[in-house]
């Protein structure tokens, strides 16, 4: 299990293991052990504190899942790393078509051309 988190992050998970083992030693008494051992509460205890991410599942064919995979191994990241970014992409690439057709729909309505277009700009400058 990798544990690795950023120093602010690991100082509160660390707060927080500190304060669970030291609540469950003073319940028990001075010889024993904690009855908590850190890895028994660690990954719980992680998912609790330092997700920020929601988890969900996704249906791949297994052949794109194959090169998912092999992309994320060769680049050194997780799948998760991966289809993030992939999503992120899809995201941006959409809202650039979306504003691409704004566009095209309102100079249909004001009757602009294409040839007219750096005209326009330079006469806009010009003004301000």
């Amino acid at each position: 299990m990798d544990l690795t988190v950023p120093v602010a992050d690991a100082d509160i998970l660390a707060a927080a293991l500190n304060w669970l083992l030291s609540e469950s030693h003073r319940r028990s008494n001075a010889d024993a052990r904690p009855p908590i051992s850190l890895f028994s509460v660690g990954r719980d205890l992680i998912k609790s504190i330092m997700r920020t991410t929601k988890v969900t599942s996704l249906s791949l064919p297994p052949k794109l899942l194959r090169e998912a995979e092999r992309l994320a191994r060769r680049e050194g990241r997780t799948k998760s790393e991966l289809l993030r970014e992939a999503l992120r992409r899809y995201l941006a690439d959409s809202r650039w078509r979306e504003l691409q057709e704004f566009g095209r729909s309102q100079s249909r309505k004001l009757g602009i051309k294409e040839p007219d277009v750096e005209r326009l700009l330079q006469e806009y400058r010009t003004e301000r």
